[in-house]
């Protein structure tokens, strides 16, 4: 389907415009409260109250945490979505990861095994966690088991009259729902730890994930039966927080004050990273990487910096994150293709793989789902993603004070040092302390990388991604010059002035994303949507916490974008478009045009 088509379609929908977001979990919370493990749900699938299980509408109190975690109040599910005017929604399907269940002790000498984090953080009971863990459930048995829940849910609830949810199967059908004004959902899978069967998971493979042929084959097999499913998945986040011998994964884990200065200290060590970040290797790849230091990385280290290190696109290398890529993009045979996301990929990872899509013949738009920016060049992101440890925790501490430091890296013995990869008069470290930093998220080339593809950017609507509680939001000429301006504009109500400097972050993302399009027209707005990953375990923003809320979320994009343009001197890059126009591109049309177009 062309753009000219898919607009087409958009204008001919009845009713107001409805919402699109490319990452939210509608299944995943009841799935794993109420589901005691497959073989359970396999006896039970017939029971009535299997079909009513995901309609729960359990929103948030004020008594809540702000971390949403398994045991917090539901943000997307389906009784959620009745209230959401959603459209199309990619829903992600992902199975906690076996690596981080086990009973191994990340952190000595404390003695705190993955499984214990695992329960503080989810919130799951012991119980679920150690099922999980069980060699026989292994990740694509449990992805296929929350699979089978969705699909066993009822697409209406007589509690939410006129209201339909359901999943596409195909593009006939999306556009089907699509007319009929119903809420469609298309898969996606986040975790290529979803593609590791029964034998990887007998052979505990995903401690150490150097697969052999016949666990290479188990993933290519069920690579292939995810793509012969009757419901299309529309793309899949290849990495995600452990490493799953694919792609390499920037450092996600992060926690504030003491408990970051503990982990601090702890990533430096081997043993630390091996089991957590590093996992032998970065980018796409498959084999292990045997350039890691034997002793404890120095940061004065010159020798393991691979900031340099050109993109290696070679599909003969035989590694199995390169089958997987070619696998899951093969279109021969009147298949569908399964896109790669981009988030939770080294950004290694997503240089490789934007250099392989640039050589290919067919048309391949690159998806990041749920992600904000980083506030770096591609140079200096890869320098403190790559040299020589992923993301390192003094960066987000004291952000000014850590980059003066690796400007006066020292050179030893006449060797090269890691500032032949960081050049000072390219950091902007006033920029970089507005966003959150790390790998995680998209350096500025990138951005324009992604629109060229005909691509997607889901913002994320996470505190912690949109760099909430960078420095610059907590300066004193900041906090004096935002008073100033919320007196002259006469916002005076205490509510209003929360929600306004709650959406400073979001803003900020926005139009950074705008600013780094390549784009000079009003088209820099065509290719950024929301990707809230909603439900998916995080501290979501104070303006939007739920699916719900999404109506009331685009009323305040209206109301307080003018407000933010001229607070930040933004109208250059308006182009012409007004409030009502910016935010209905962002929440509405350019996601709906992306998925009927690509499904």
């Amino acid at each position: 389907m062309s753009n000219a088509d898919a607009n087409a379609l958009i204008g001919m929908r009845k009713g107001p415009p409805r919402v699109t977001d490319f990452h939210i979990h509608c299944s995943m919370k009841n799935e794993y409260n109420y589901i005691k493990s497959p073989d359970w749900l396999a006896a039970h699938r017939n029971d009535p109250e299997i079909p009513l299980l995901n309609w729960t509408g359990k929103g948030p109190v004020e008594t809540d945490d702000e971390f949403n975690n398994f045991n917090s109040y539901r943000q997307a599910d389906f009784g959620i979505l009745a209230s959401s005017n959603a459209s199309i929604l990619a829903t992600s399907i992902s199975p906690l990861e076996k690596h981080l269940l086990s009973k191994k002790w990340p952190i000595r000498p404390l003695p705190i095994t993955f499984r214990r984090i695992n329960k503080k953080v989810s919130g799951l009971p012991m119980r679920t966690l150690k099922m999980l863990y069980a060699k026989e459930n292994s990740s694509y048995r449990m992805f296929r088991t929350e699979l089978d829940f969705l699909l066993a849910q009822q697409t209406t609830h007589k509690d939410h009259p006129g209201f339909t949810v359901s999943v596409a199967k195909d593009k006939k059908d999306l556009i089907d729902k699509f007319s009929k004004g119903q809420t469609a959902l298309v898969l996606s899978l986040e975790g290529g730890h979803i593609f590791h069967g029964s034998t990887i998971s007998g052979n505990r493979s995903y401690d150490h994930p150097t697969f052999t042929v016949e666990e290479q084959n188990e993933i290519m097999s069920n690579v292939r039966a995810i793509k012969a499913m009757p419901q299309r998945v529309l793309f899949v986040t290849l990495g995600h927080f452990s490493w799953n011998g694919m792609v390499g994964s920037p450092k996600t884990l992060d926690m504030d004050n003491e408990k970051r200065a503990l982990l601090r200290k702890q990533s430096r060590k081997r043993s630390f990273r091996e089991k957590l970040f590093l996992k032998y290797s970065d980018g796409i790849m498959g084999t292990m990487m045997q350039s890691l230091p034997k002793k404890d990385v120095k940061w004065e280290d010159p020798n393991f910096c691979r900031c340099q290190r050109k993109p290696n696109t070679s599909l003969n290398t035989g590694d199995i994150g390169w089958k997987v890529i070619e696998e899951l993009l093969d279109r021969s045979n009147g298949q569908a293709p399964v896109f790669i996301d981009m988030k939770h990929m080294d950004i290694n990872a997503r240089l490789q793989y934007y250099a392989y899509i640039s050589g290919r013949k067919d048309k391949v738009p690159i998806i990041a789902s749920h992600v904000a920016v980083s506030g770096k060049d591609t140079a200096t992101a890869k320098y403190t993603s790559l040299c020589p440890v992923y993301d390192v925790y003094e960066e987000v501490e004291s952000t000014t004070a850590w980059y003066q430091s690796q400007f006066t890296v020292p050179v030893k013995n006449g060797q090269p040092t890691r500032r032949a990869c960081l050049d000072s008069n390219k950091v902007d470290v006033n920029t970089i302390n507005w966003f959150y930093p790390w790998g995680i998220n998209l350096a500025n080339e990138e951005i324009k990388i992604i629109y060229n593809s005909d691509g997607i950017i889901g913002i994320a609507m996470e505190e912690r991604v949109l760099g909430t509680n960078r420095p610059n939001y907590k300066t004193d000429s900041f906090t004096r010059r935002l008073t100033q301006f919320l007196d002259n504009e006469k916002i005076t109500g205490s509510k209003d002035r929360e929600t306004f400097i709650s959406m400073l972050p979001f803003f900020k993302n926005l139009f950074y994303i705008v600013q780094h399009s390549g784009r000079s027209d009003a088209s820099a707005w065509d290719h950024v949507a929301l990707g809230s990953d909603f439900d998916g375990i995080a501290k979501p923003v104070a303006f939007c916490k739920t699916a719900a809320e999404y109506p009331a979320m685009h009323a305040l994009i209206v109301r307080f974008l003018p407000y933010y343009v001229r607070f930040d001197k933004q109208g250059a890059w308006l182009f012409g478009l007004n409030e009502q126009q910016i935010a209905n591109k962002v929440m509405f049309e350019n996601g709906e045009r992306f998925v009927l177009k690509y499904f």
